[in-house]
């Protein structure tokens, strides 16, 4: 939001140097010129104080619920972030945050440690583990199912899966005997997966049979109270949504194009990559207005949607974001030519930077696009439904930020 108020298109993020790019070619008049107004970048000082904001004061594990998430907005709006941010972007910042912290736990705890402090708390409480290693419920979870019932590697994840999506399923609590039993059924019916080999459906059967009352309600719990603890398909169906947004929006330009489950089907064997859309060669599709040459600004084949913010002040989890990106660039401009990402909740100017870095010479090629101007709107989604979240835990130790040399705006 640097530039709110400023009519920019989407030639304004393009990854490389207005000065260094070679000037585009004219395009015929029967292009369609898409005005494309950039309504959610940030700053990178602007950036850094929401991840911030956020760790410091609404970091926590769970989801947010709609009071939580009213709470946050509130807080957001009464700070100097409220008038250059969204509540969208401290929400994916928030996700973020949590994988990082995840992935930096992964390396430093021992789920062996988890399990035995699970087994020696008087109460059996997952909450109590997770509370004393500052980790999320899941992951006691996890070391849980894995030291007290042996089930590990790529059976373990599978475990964990069919229990999300079971807990997940239920419009009632999970945490009941009859329940219990309709897990065990559940665990059966997996167990006759043909895709399992012989001591992975024996140990599955096992499982379902020795699982503990107590065990279960514990981690039901922990599911209901993790961000990790929704199916897939929740996930799924709120990118869904986001490409659908972006569809309508291109359909109603008179844009003509494929989306990416048309790609799939045609499967084209020299040119194997997926954009979520890829515009018809015979209308050329344009992003901003006519220029003075006779150009209509930038020419774009394709465009990826991505259902989150951009932010660059996350640390691993950013650098993982870029590298996606450049993945993705990559594969998309030499099958299919010059293209755009368009980020749902908009994104840091310093993301058109750290992009280019990683494109080099085939930055040219690639734009980024906000979505926050679309209409229709969702919130956004992690992997995890609405909780009953306990009190947020306190991330400020593991940011890492260097306060002396933040600057101000």
């Amino acid at each position: 939001m640097g530039a709110r108020g400023v009519r920019l298109f989407g030639v304004a993020a393009v990854l490389s140097a207005a000065a260094s790019r070679t000037t585009p070619a004219p395009v015929s008049r029967a292009a369609i010129v898409i005005s494309w107004p950039q309504t959610a970048i940030t700053t990178p000082e602007v950036d850094r104080a929401l991840v911030e904001f956020v760790a410091t004061r609404h970091f926590g594990y769970h989801a947010l619920d709609d009071a939580q998430r009213r709470r946050l907005g509130a807080d957001l709006a009464r700070s100097r972030l409220g008038s250059v941010t969204t509540l969208d972007q401290a929400v994916c910042v928030r996700n973020l945050l949590y994988k990082l912290q995840l992935d930096t736990q992964r390396a430093a705890l021992s789920p062996h440690r988890m399990a035995e402090h699970y087994a020696a708390d008087a109460r059996g409480s997952i909450a109590a583990s997770a509370a004393h290693f500052q980790t999320a419920p899941l992951e006691v979870a996890r070391a849980v199912v894995r030291h007290r019932y042996c089930i590990n590697g790529s059976l373990l994840r599978r475990v964990l899966q069919l229990t999300v999506s079971f807990v997940g399923e239920r419009s009632e609590s999970a945490a009941s005997a009859p329940q219990l039993a309709a897990f065990r059924a559940h665990l059966l019916a997996a167990a006759s997966e043909r895709r399992l080999s012989a001591q992975a459906k024996r140990d599955l059967a096992r499982f379902s049979r020795e699982l503990s009352p107590a065990d279960w309600l514990q981690i039901v719990w922990a599911c209901e109270h993790d961000m990790q603890g929704v199916p897939k398909e929740v996930t799924y169906n709120g990118a869904q949504a986001g490409e659908a947004q972006l569809e309508r929006h291109l359909a109603r330009c008179g844009a003509s194009f494929r989306t990416e489950q048309d790609l799939r089907l045609e499967q084209d064997e020299e040119r194997r990559s997926t954009p979520d859309i890829l515009f018809d060669e015979a209308f050329p599709v344009c992003l901003g207005p006519a220029q003075p040459s006779g150009t209509h600004g930038d020419r774009v084949c394709w465009l990826d949607m991505k259902n989150q913010y951009g932010t660059v002040s996350c640390g691993p989890a950013s650098d993982a974001l870029v590298e996606q990106l450049a993945g993705k660039a990559a594969r998309y401009t030499a099958d299919w030519g010059p293209g755009a990402f368009v980020l749902k909740y908009g994104f840091c100017s310093g993301l058109c930077r750290a992009l280019r870095e990683q494109l080099g010479s085939s930055a040219h090629l690639v734009t980024i696009l906000s979505a926050d101007s679309l209409p229709a709107a969702s919130a956004p989604t992690f992997d995890a439904p609405n909780s009953r979240g306990d009190d947020d835990l306190d991330a400020a130790p593991w940011l890492g930020h260097d306060r002396a040399s933040r600057s101000k705006w």
